[in-house]
């Protein structure tokens, strides 16, 4: 199967998740994440593995990412790395996917994204991150706590910006707007957006909307049926924002579009709440993944 580019090959009790096909390993760095056994869903953590390894490696020609995650006993094993179709040292490539793959801080939001409830109606919902050593980033991530999307990885890498702290709730900007009618049928009502700088000097750009219909115990609509609802938010009102950032300052490197069910506050925690979030990458072709 292919999603936007992606080629997921699923196996017994794993997923790989790769740019190009067949799969090669010219690179690879393995690891194991210490998990509950119940409810861990590899597919999710391949996709945030990978897109941690693009944005390392992405500057090595002929570089084609990918991540395999399959369940085990106490945890996943996961390997990363992929094809490299040009010259490459291979020592040095291996090095920075461990460097990678042995990060404390992207480890914590990994096990967080991978402890998922599996007893969720659509979509499923966010359970309390596995025990895990206390951190920024753990802490981030339960406060971010909802029902989850569809595409995890950027989905639980959000979460961690999202409750970023009380910078981030000074900085957002209330949206007094008319609801908007979206390809699903729902109407949303805009929230707020902020503009984010983060660790590695990116900047993001928020945007969140009141969306009542996804509710988990009283709504209608799943993360399936909103998929087109987030693209238009990010090519309409996001680039319509984006360029208007960048006409007073940096452009945004990301889109981030979340839909939620009601409101949640800045670096707030609502286990009830139901969000789904997508991030995007805005360029001549529009909004992309990233």
């Amino acid at each position: 199967m292919a999603h936007r580019g992606w080629h997921i090959v699923a196996e017994p009790r794993g997923v790989t998740v790769s740019r190009a096909l067949p799969v090669r390993w010219d690179v690879a760095a393995e690891t194991r994440l210490p998990a509950p056994a119940a409810g861990l869903r590899p597919l999710r953590v391949a996709h945030q593995v990978r897109q941690d390894v693009w944005r390392v490696l992405r500057r090595q020609r002929g570089f084609a990412p990918a991540v395999r995650a399959v369940a085990q006993a106490g945890g996943l094993a996961v390997r990363a790395g992929g094809r490299v179709a040009a010259a490459h040292d291979r020592a040095r490539l291996e090095a920075m996917l461990a460097e990678v793959l042995g990060d404390p801080v992207r480890r914590r939001r990994w096990l967080a994204c991978a402890a998922m409830d599996p007893r969720a109606g659509r979509g499923g919902a966010m359970s309390r991150p596995a025990p895990i050593a206390p951190g920024p980033r753990a802490r981030m991530a339960r406060a971010g706590e909802g029902r989850l999307r569809r595409a995890p990885a950027r989905f639980c890498a959000t979460l961690a910006m999202l409750a970023a702290s009380g910078a981030s709730a000074a900085g957002a900007q209330e949206v007094l707007a008319a609801p908007l009618a979206l390809p699903s049928g729902q109407e949303v009502m805009p929230l707020d957006m902020a503009l984010e700088r983060q660790g590695d000097g990116q900047v993001w750009l928020i945007l969140r909307y009141l969306a009542p219909r996804i509710a988990r115990e009283t709504g209608d609509l799943g993360y399936d049926d909103v998929i087109a609802d987030l693209d238009a938010l990010c090519a309409g009102p996001g680039l319509t924002a984006a360029a208007q950032a960048e006409a007073t300052g940096p452009a945004p490197d990301q889109i981030v579009v979340t839909l939620m069910d009601r409101p949640v506050p800045w670096g707030a925690t609502d286990p009830q709440a139901t969000l789904f979030i997508e991030a995007y990458s805005p360029g001549p072709e529009g909004c992309t993944w990233p």
